[in-house]
């Protein structure tokens, strides 16, 4: 890292205009709450929806769609904000919304998240939730790496010197290509993963539970063949073994239809649902004149099924479909809200011309026939991710001069909550939806992904725009103490779920929150008084 401070006067706070003063904070202050609203809207109502549509047209599995495409457009306002701060205010802002997102999703997130799942009760997949969080490790280690241009010894050595905190924070081009291309490893891992699942589970137990361990493995496998493959045979061991017998509660066997041979062009039948189980059962015990079940019995049975049934609806559930199949929501885009009180109806009103100008120029590929344009609407998307990132970002910057607030301060608590906010209110639909373990690793995702690509990517940019010249805009900061303050709460956030038997719990909650809000105001507290 250098040690020539012309890199300070990036962050230095400037004469607050007049016009600020003389009542323009109010509009100000009201643009930043449309800023957070529409990053928000333009991410969930195109964005998501026209990657999904994107994956589908081109069959690619549910597993890549779900947690590397998906979740890379709910974290795409990260990176615009970094690259806003970066090339646009010249300020920390982007840095501090990275830090401070991360912080949002692992803990804040995480948390409320709980609260929304059923029986408030999280239970994780040991092996996904390990890998995530290991690569989430690693990613800071990189940026630790990074920040050191190469040397790990001296980025430790000099974390706590205040001397080092005033310096330039200096990255060359090599290392911030690095990170872009682990990302891109990361994503090659994610996607062939279940390889190493299915090897872990068949390998690492003891030889007397090996065979059964082999058999699940291979029964959870049939379902993503049948997805990735067509495979006929697979969906026909999966129905059989939906057929139901209940010998114990009287309800006689219910054959379930069997699909037709495939002929190679013929599109495969819908793998049964709960509902078409109930429909079966009820429509084999009228048929049957020779038994009758009660009313209890058959609820006990259709029970019994529906539960059945969940487990293997989870496996095959996908985040692309519920990101793509909504109905028509897209006709209710430009309607006010059912049940909207007065504040809600004035916010509408408000921002109706900026709803107005993304619903003209944004092909919603939900419309009927419009699954071709996912393309198109992707790129719109983009430059309407990065106009929005722009306003939020010069904003955020013109208060915090106005309030003599730092930057980074600014992007740890307000940046982030802004540019994480989709991917937090996406996780607490599909925690709601009883998908626990999927919200809790989409956000550690996302934090890979903001330390990889929503600091490498805008410093590898600045590299290529100014002809490979390093990174050297900006005051380090203290940033290892932030990087430090993340890996802390990696380690103990993993210990104590593991300790919990991979379940997540309501009791948790409250020191989850607590904690991110002790971390947040530790940091900001060093960012304006320490460094």
């Amino acid at each position: 890292m250098s040690t020539d401070s012309s890199c300070a006067a990036a962050d230095d706070h400037v004469s607050t205009p007049a016009w600020l003063q003389n009542g323009g904070f109010i509009p100000v202050l009201l643009g930043i709450a449309a800023m957070f609203w529409a990053i928000s809207f333009v991410c969930e109502e195109y964005g998501v929806p026209a990657l999904a549509a994107f994956c589908k047209r081109n069959k690619l599995s549910d597993a890549l769609t779900g947690s590397i495409f998906i979740g890379t457009g709910l974290s795409l306002p990260v990176f615009f904000v970094a690259v806003a701060g970066l090339f646009a205010s010249h300020s920390a802002i982007g840095v501090g919304a990275v830090v401070g997102g991360n912080l949002f999703n692992h803990l804040f997130t995480i948390g409320t998240s709980i609260y929304v799942c059923p029986d408030r009760v999280m239970k994780l997949d040991p092996y996904v939730f390990t890998r995530e969080t290991l690569i989430y490790f690693l990613s800071c280690l990189l940026v630790l790496w990074t920040v050191g241009n190469g040397h790990f010894a001296k980025t430790f050595n000099t974390a706590f010197q205040k001397e080092q905190w005033e310096s330039c924070l200096t990255i060359s081009w090599e290392y911030s290509l690095a990170l872009v291309a682990a990302y891109v490893a990361y994503c090659v891992l994610d996607g062939n993963f279940y390889l190493i699942e299915e090897f872990c589970r068949k390998w690492w137990y003891p030889p007397t539970d090996r065979a059964e361990v082999i058999r699940q493995s291979d029964n959870s496998r049939e379902l993503d063949v049948v997805e990735e493959t067509g495979e006929v045979s697979s969906q026909r061991q999966l129905i059989n073994q939906l057929s139901v017998t209940s010998a114990e509660s009287s309800v006689p066997t219910i054959p379930l239809q069997m699909p037709p041979e495939h002929d190679g062009n013929a599109a495969l039948p819908e793998i049964p649902t709960v509902a078409d189980v109930e429909q079966g059962i009820r429509l084999s015990t009228s048929s049957n004149n020779s038994k009758v079940a009660s009313s209890d019995d058959l609820n006990l049975a259709i029970a019994k099924v529906s539960e059945e049934i969940t487990v293997e609806e989870v496996k095959a559930k996908s985040m692309m479909d519920s990101a793509f199949d909504q109905g028509d929501r897209y006709l209710d885009i430009l309607s006010l809200p059912r049940e909207s009180g007065a504040i809600q109806k004035g916010f509408f009103y408000m921002a109706f011309p900026l709803r107005y100008a993304i619903f003209l120029t944004t092909p919603d590929v939900r419309r009927p026939g419009s699954e071709s344009r996912a393309i198109w609407s992707m790129c719109v998307t983009i430059v309407w991710l990065a106009i929005l990132s722009y306003v939020l970002t010069a904003a955020l910057t013109l208060v915090g001069d106005w309030w003599h607030i730092s930057s980074a301060v600014m992007g740890i608590t307000v940046a982030a909550w802004a540019s994480n906010f989709p991917a937090h209110w996406s996780s607490m639909v599909v925690s709601r939806h009883g998908f626990g373990d999927v919200s809790c690793c989409n956000c550690l995702g996302s934090n890979t992904f903001n330390n990889l690509i929503g600091l490498g990517l805008p410093w590898l940019l600045y590299s290529i725009v100014f002809r490979g010249q390093p990174y050297d805009a900006l005051q380090d900061d203290g940033v290892a103490i932030s990087v430090f303050c993340m890996m802390i709460t990696i380690v103990v956030h993993y210990v104590v779920v593991w300790q919990s038997n991979w379940v997540l719990r309501e009791w948790m909650i409250a020191p989850m929150v607590l904690a991110y809000v002790a971390e947040i105001a530790f940091l900001a507290y060093f960012y304006s008084v320490l460094a």
